[in-house]
């Protein structure tokens, strides 16, 4: 005789009570049903609710198992406990019928072979799917009602306490002064591991009592929360909430930012060392044939009185190139002093296409790029639609049994990857037209206009910095005398 299958998985309507309680709930409710009829079981216990593991692999074993013929009935509490929607329940009951399987619950006994208990079975998932995202919908406008109107939600960031009565945070002195201090040691050339270590040997503990991690430095220099700055992204209603003033801030806006800028500029691949730079042109300069990185080099003469002087020249780009990658590059080495004044003349020719920009922002032309934004947004919203169309056309085709559902499957993981794919670039678009700040730019430009005009006479390693914080590479061609640059802005 067949075994009984036993499935439990833990309810998403309950996803906020104790998982204990309502698995133990499950168990013992089919574990009686199952002694009192000595039935031989076998139990699948999922754990989690299906938002939480999408894939349920102890469904997908026991569904494997009743193709071997192992079972020939599944005991649950309830016959949602086997779908999260009504597409799935649809799947599912195909393939109980197939292979004769029952679904005993506490309501009774259903065979899903059985045409009118199949489509009542289909009726009830989908009431049930609906319900389900009628609430899903529910706490989801909840959450964001909750936020516009500055009451936190989630975890509540270090630094701050949240107050019971209003939902709002407040500051916990104490714990501030920890993060500005880690800001202040940041900018000042400490990296966060560094800072990771000082918290550790100076004895700052976690609330829990634990020493702080990587992680947690990094949260600390880098959450907006510390401006008072709070973003609810919403997959359910396809919305993000940016509130600015959310709560006090703990840092002000300059030092925030001089932070980030610290971070892009210790974090950009192949722009940093521990070494001073030699020129304002370090880790810079890139070959123009090949695009291999060039090296500075230190060089000394002596002149015919026994002085020694120092000057620094790009070297020879010594990569391999050619099909068969036997022959060297051909580009030839050249002094700095002959490439720096052509540097600084194209900076000068940027500066005067960054005037231009700054010009047509105060022409309010700039509404351009946010129409542009806008667009986008909307084309991407017009895509999730076809895609959530595309699941519907494919599903009919099953129905009407056009393919099978092992066709069906592929292509709604194909589908569903793309979806995921194109919510993260609809959250990035619609993030980008939450903080779109023409004054920001605008301050940007021109700050950048300032500091070329007085490039030239900064320290090495102040120019070093500026450009390598608005250029990504300098391609140099220098062959048979003849000198060609092009400079590649971020």
């Amino acid at each position: 005789m067949a075994k009984v299958a036993i499935y439990v998985r833990k309810s998403r309507a309950n996803e906020g009570m104790a998982e204990k309680e309502t698995l133990e709930n499950q168990l013992n409710t089919v574990l009686h049903i199952a002694k009192k009829k000595k039935y031989d079981y076998e139990i699948f216990n999922e754990g989690v609710a299906s938002s939480q593991n999408p894939e349920r692999p102890q469904l997908n074993r026991m569904l494997k198992e009743i193709e071997k013929g192992k079972y020939n009935r599944i005991l649950c509490t309830n016959t949602d406990r086997l779908w999260k929607d009504s597409d799935e329940a649809f799947l599912l009951y195909m393939k109980l019928g197939k292979y004769n399987v029952l679904i005993e619950t506490e309501d009774g006994i259903f065979d899903p072979s059985d045409k009118m208990q199949k489509l009542m079975g289909y009726f009830k998932a989908h009431m049930d799917e609906e319900e389900y995202q009628k609430t899903r919908f529910r706490m989801a406008a909840g959450r964001i009602s909750r936020v516009r109107s500055k009451k936190h939600m989630g975890n509540v960031p270090y630094g701050y306490r949240k107050d019971k009565n209003t939902d709002q945070l407040y500051i916990v002195e104490e714990e501030a002064e920890l993060i500005r201090k880690a800001h202040e040691l940041y900018q000042s050339g400490m990296s966060m591991y560094r800072l990771t270590q000082y918290f550790s040997d100076i004895g700052i503990r976690s609330g829990e009592g634990k020493a702080f991690r990587d992680s947690t430095i990094r949260n600390f220099l880098t959450n907006k929360a510390y401006i008072g700055i709070y973003t609810l992204h919403s997959t359910v209603l396809k919305e993000t909430v940016t509130i600015r003033d959310s709560y006090p801030s703990i840092l002000d806006v300059a030092t925030f930012e001089k932070t980030q800028a610290k971070i892009v500029d210790n974090t950009t691949k192949d722009r940093r060392n521990h070494m001073p730079p030699k020129t304002p042109l370090d880790k810079l300069v890139y070959c123009g044939q090949c695009d291999g990185a060039l090296q500075i080099h230190e060089r000394k003469v002596t002149n015919k009185s026994g002085e020694t002087s120092t000057y620094y020249s790009i070297g020879n780009c010594r990569r391999l190139v050619g099909e068969e990658k036997d022959k060297r590059c051909g580009n030839s080495s050249v002094s700095i002093k002959k490439i720096l004044p052509l540097v600084y003349a194209e900076l000068r020719k940027h500066r005067y296409g960054l005037q231009k920009a700054l010009e047509k922002m105060e022409s309010n032309d700039y509404k351009a790029e946010l129409d542009k934004l806008e667009d986008k947004k909307k084309e991407l919203q017009k895509k999730l639609q076809g895609l959530e169309d595309q699941k519907g056309v494919i599903m009919e085709m099953v129905k009407k049994q056009i393919i099978p559902i092992s066709e069906y499957e592929q292509e709604r993981k194909k589908i569903e990857k793309n979806v995921e794919e194109t919510e993260l670039e609809y959250d990035s678009v619609s993030l980008q037209i939450e903080n779109f700040n023409i004054e920001d730019k605008k301050a940007n430009i021109e700050y950048t206009m300032e500091t070329i005009d007085c490039l030239q006479i900064l320290p090495f390693k102040e120019q070093n910095d500026f450009l390598k914080s608005i250029i990504d590479r300098i391609l140099l061609t220098n062959k048979d005398d003849e000198k060609e640059m092009e400079i590649i802005y971020y």
